[in-house]
């Protein structure tokens, strides 16, 4: 009887992780536009389930590996510490999963080993086994970079540091003092603000204008996807680029200016794209209606793409070195995502360590009992720093600051050839 209950639950997990693999290819590579096409409420799928695809495979890791670990390890003692080092990480999963991803590579690379040693030994194979070592593998396949740290090495070439913050046109005027209090301890070299207002513009001149004496503010400072960038270094030039789609009533800035770096200029660029990640928090949560979310969900992804399209030509016709950074509200692998990414590189992509999550915790929040905000956390990926290929970002990180519904991202950028 035990052993028929077994091979149901084997029978029942191969499926499961078949079909698991199936949607992280769909999810994760260009699959689904073969299939479904570049349609918005597939788009949007993706981008929400971009980041959190790691999760069932993480939260069933612990119990692979000690069905592995169990054949190696000799005394009930060891055996305990063992059970407990691997509910610990579960625990943790659910309080802080960000840190949990840091670390994935350890327990992952340890469970491929010890299957891997016991296929080879025994010449047997557990299908729901093996089919779940193709799920992690495709993971790391995906993730590739960000699952390992990466250690930043200084140089004496010339280097451009740079924050990216949506600083959320709603807050109230104190919460900005952390923000301010972090640019001055951190001192980078550009910020890109996105979401500002009068109030915000006063603010930061009064507090900014010292170190950071060249800016541009979107020339209608108090809309809501508009932004500024204020810099140490002398603008080349600088003007705000209007952007028009036939999805909204008037048009939008995007903020541009020119700096030099080791004698070469470099073309920076602010922008933020239209969301739609508001309306499926609100959604998921039965407060907004099916109907309603399906077309604005539309709407808004046919706006945001029109919006990517005429940034992506104005970088295009541009010689030198590019930095596009800001809030995109697309997550990696969307196609707006890659439409930058075919000619840009992304900064987290090639420096940072972990998901970078910036979005999720703030508005989760919001929703939930209090009794469980504890489990909000980060899971969307939507602000972005890009650079030119002549360009090496050699450090990326987001920085835990809460006085927004974002998290912003601060990179260290140096020439590729020195």
């Amino acid at each position: 009887m035990r052993k028929s209950i077994a091979a149901v639950i084997v029978w029942l997990l191969s499926w499961g992780w078949l079909f698991f693999g199936v949607v992280e290819l769909l999810v994760w590579s260009g699959l689904r536009h073969d299939i479904f096409g570049k349609t918005a409420m597939v788009e949007m799928l993706a981008s929400v389930l971009a980041d959190l695809l790691w999760l069932p495979i993480a939260f069933l890791l612990p119990f692979y590996l000690y069905a592995e670990l169990r054949r190696l390890i000799k005394g009930k003692m060891v055996r305990f510490l063992t059970i407990f080092a691997l509910l610990f990480l579960l625990f943790l999963l659910l309080v802080n999963p960000a840190f949990v991803f840091r670390w994935l590579f350890l327990p992952s690379f340890l469970f491929l080993f010890l299957l891997g040693r016991r296929i080879y030994l025994d010449r047997r194979l557990r299908w729901d086994k093996v089919l779940y070592a193709v799920c992690l593998l495709i993971l790391i396949g995906y993730y590739g970079p960000q699952l390992l740290p990466h250690l930043a090495i200084e140089r004496k070439s010339p280097t451009l540091s740079a924050i990216s913050y949506n600083i959320s046109v709603s807050q109230p005027k104190p919460m900005r003092q952390q923000f301010i209090d972090q640019v001055l301890r951190l001192s980078p070299d550009v910020i890109f603000v996105q979401e500002i207002n009068s109030r915000d513009r006063n603010l930061l001149r009064d507090k900014l204008s010292e170190a950071y004496p060249h800016q541009l503010w979107s020339d209608r400072s108090a809309t809501y996807n508009n932004g500024a960038i204020l810099s140490r270094l002398p603008f080349e030039q600088s003007e705000n680029v209007n952007i028009y789609t036939p999805y909204m009533r008037s048009h939008t800035n995007v903020n541009y200016a020119a700096v030099t770096l080791a004698g070469q200029p470099v073309h920076l660029f602010n922008c933020h794209l239209y969301p739609s990640g508001h309306s499926f928090i609100r959604f998921l949560f039965g407060r907004m209606e099916t109907d309603a979310f399906v077309h604005e969900t539309r709407i808004a992804y046919k706006r945001r793409l029109e919006e990517a399209e005429q940034i992506h030509r104005l970088i295009e016709v541009l010689p030198g070195s590019v930095v596009l950074a800001g809030d995109l509200n697309d997550s990696p692998n969307s196609q707006i995502y890659q439409l930058f990414a075919n000619k840009l590189r992304n900064g987290f992509r090639q420096a940072g360590w972990g998901l970078g999550s910036t979005f999720g915790e703030y508005r989760l929040a919001e929703q939930l009992p209090a009794r469980l905000r504890f489990l909000a956390n980060d899971f969307l990926r939507i602000d972005h720093i890009f650079c030119s290929p002549d360009l090496q970002v050699y450090s990326a990180r987001v920085l835990q600051i809460d006085d927004s519904d974002h998290k912003p991202q601060i990179v260290k950028i140096r020439p590729a050839k020195e």
